[in-house]
């Protein structure tokens, strides 16, 4: 990805810089990976040219972000309006005290990530869902590019790249106004992680979140104390509550334990305990509930983690904004929960039968764990898998689509930063097979 500028995909560009000095990207390029923070934290990427999104692909990547935003409200609703559909959400116990403190519903995936297919008639469809604002760790691979352009004297190529990192202080300023009526004019964020996560991205992160008039500190739950006057990171009083880098692999723990980790991510194995804890505080909880401290993402972001809920657009008998069905319908792969194997919707010998249009996938994995594309896979193996999770809710099978290509034959995806309805930026992933993994997939960050 060092010689490529242009992808020759419509409606991306490249920015203005590479195709001014397609040398000075190359150098950037070699001083970024010299280090080994590309490959730390659980990830492995390597940095591809920075685009802009054009025309109608800007304008359909903005629609699925707005939509998107509504049937995800939709979904956290159902919850406490239809108990019981509960079992469709496959929430973590730990959770739920977390759902419990956030029933006024203010706001719903402030921080979300869709992973989408662009296919070669240029419409984009969703494939995955990752609903909470640990999917904001991929976000430092923009930061670490941002550095090295600043530090190669190349300012208006980080000026052109800027808005990304605007985009994301500008959501935690949206969700904070929305559920605090006394604010600070310079807020102070208090990231927590799991044990000896992000040691190297929260000082980017911190860098960021100053350039646009915030504060900002980290610590794992440890360093986190509570008094009657609200919550401390560190020592220092914080606003919001950046919680997801703890709450999400506490949420994952029993699965990352069989992931694949393309670098070493930090100590997760107690990440469950430490959030317990944290949630076993009463005074911590009433902070967040009452909103003196403002959580991010809020507990009900937790109950769209599922794939499996992508069935309920095609499906009449579950929640989805009506106004939205239709399009929605037309712009997410075609998904199959137990629930439509059930009821006959795929039968098991369509599933064997169009093993080329169909791929499996669990409904609560990250990182393409477990995902097994039909037509990259033998007649035996795929029906020896289907039948394997044919009645197990934890598993759909899915509509395959073909991705586009770029101009050196990478395959491409699709993630859209989806912040309560407005896109903030587009990341492409590419790899040289169909199964593309954010932890190790080449990185295009997208300005919009």
């Amino acid at each position: 990805m060092r010689e490529l500028v242009d992808l020759g995909v419509p409606g991306l560009q490249p920015l203005a810089f590479l195709r001014r000095s397609p040398d000075a990207w190359r150098r950037v390029f070699d001083r970024a990976h010299a280090t080994h923070f590309l490959r730390s934290e659980g990830l492995s990427v390597a940095l591809g040219p920075p685009q802009r999104a054009t025309g109608a692909l800007l304008a359909t990547c903005r629609d699925v972000a707005e939509r998107f935003a509504r049937f995800f409200a939709h979904v956290a609703r159902a919850y406490v309006e239809r108990p019981e559909l509960a079992p469709e959400y496959m929430l973590e116990p730990l959770l739920q005290p977390l759902v419990e403190d956030d029933q006024t519903m203010r706001t719903t995936t402030p921080l979300a990530r869709l992973d989408c297919v662009l296919d070669a008639t240029g419409n984009v469809s969703v494939i995955e869902i990752n609903p909470v604002g640990g999917n904001l760790l991929h976000m430092r691979n923009v930061f670490y590019l941002l550095h090295h352009l600043e530090r190669a004297g190349l300012h208006d190529a980080a000026a052109e790249l800027e808005p990304l990192a605007l985009y994301i202080v500008a959501a935690f300023e949206r969700h904070y106004r929305l559920n605090r009526e006394e604010r600070r004019a310079h807020p102070m964020v208090g990231c927590v992680t799991a044990r000896g996560w992000m040691r190297g991205s929260n000082p980017l992160f911190r860098a960021v979140f100053h350039r646009f008039g915030w504060r900002y500190v980290w610590g794992d739950a440890r360093s986190v104390t509570v008094d009657a006057h609200g919550i401390q990171v560190r020592g220092e009083p914080v606003d919001v509550l950046w919680h997801d880098l703890l709450g999400q692999p506490a949420y994952q723990a029993a699965r990352y334990v069989h992931t694949q980790w393309h670098s070493r991510p930090g100590d997760l194995s107690g990440a469950p305990d430490d959030l317990r804890t944290l949630l076993a505080n009463a005074q911590l909880r009433e902070h967040l509930r009452s909103r003196r401290v403002v959580g991010i993402s809020p507990g009900t972001s937790y109950l769209a983690m599922s794939k499996s809920l992508l069935a309920w657009i095609h499906d009449p008998e579950r929640p989805c904004p009506a106004d939205d069905r239709a399009w929605l319908a037309a712009h997410v792969a075609r998904t199959y929960s137990v629930r439509e194997r059930r009821v006959g919707t795929l039968t098991l010998e369509q599933a064997l039968d169009e093993r080329e249009t169909l791929l499996l996938k669990p409904c609560l994995y990250g990182g393409s764990h477990g995902v097994e594309v039909g037509r990259a896979t033998s007649a035996d193996r795929w029906s020896e898998a289907v039948r394997a999770i044919w009645d197990d809710p934890t598993w759909v099978l899915q509509r395959f689509i073909e991705p586009v290509r770029s101009a050196d034959g990478q395959w491409l995806s699709l993630g859209l930063s989806a912040f309560e309805g407005l896109l903030g930026g587009i990341s492409l992933r590419t790899s040289p097979g169909l199964v593309i993994s954010a932890r190790d997939a080449g990185y295009i960050p997208v300005v919009v």
